[in-house]
């Protein structure tokens, strides 16, 4: 079963993420920064460390799903992508991409478990969402990037 989520406020004015992707329209690449979410600590510090050194890039770092929709919420446009777990507590990554999806359609997202299949992700009619299985070469996620990147309108 699908889900879309409307974040209103109790009056029934958009959110700011809402009227952000209102004036900007598309969130296109403003921002070399990488978003990477993932509950396990340990895991989270190793991504950031080799995306940072040996892929040159800019990393915002989140343990918590809800932590990182809150950081999205507030600036979009400062990610060129988003790298997420789909097992964590509170919220799940399929769940944090819809919500990012209510707000951009086409920020590019890669989605990464070591357990899950890809259909129980739910991602397959997402143009701008990946699948990729734990372990994995950053080197494949980053050109999934790139190439969502490009898919945009």
């Amino acid at each position: 079963m699908n889900s879309t989520f409307i974040f209103r406020k109790p009056n029934g004015s958009k959110t700011d993420a809402f009227r952000r992707a209102d004036l900007l329209g598309s969130a296109a690449r403003q921002s070399s920064m990488l978003m990477i979410v993932d509950d396990s600590r340990l895991l989270l510090d190793c991504l950031e460390s080799t995306a940072e050194k040996f892929l040159d890039a800019e990393v915002d770092a989140f343990d918590s799903p809800v932590k990182a929709w809150q950081a999205f919420r507030r600036d979009p446009r400062r990610y060129r992508g988003i790298v997420t777990d789909f097992h964590m507590p509170q919220m799940t990554g399929a769940d944090l991409i819809q919500r990012v999806r209510t707000a951009f359609a086409d920020v590019p997202i890669v989605l990464m478990s070591a357990e899950a299949e890809p259909e129980e992700a739910n991602i397959g009619t997402d143009r701008y969402s990946r699948f990729v299985r734990k372990p994995f070469d950053w080197k494949d996620v980053m050109t999934q990037i790139e190439e969502l990147e490009a898919a945009r309108v």
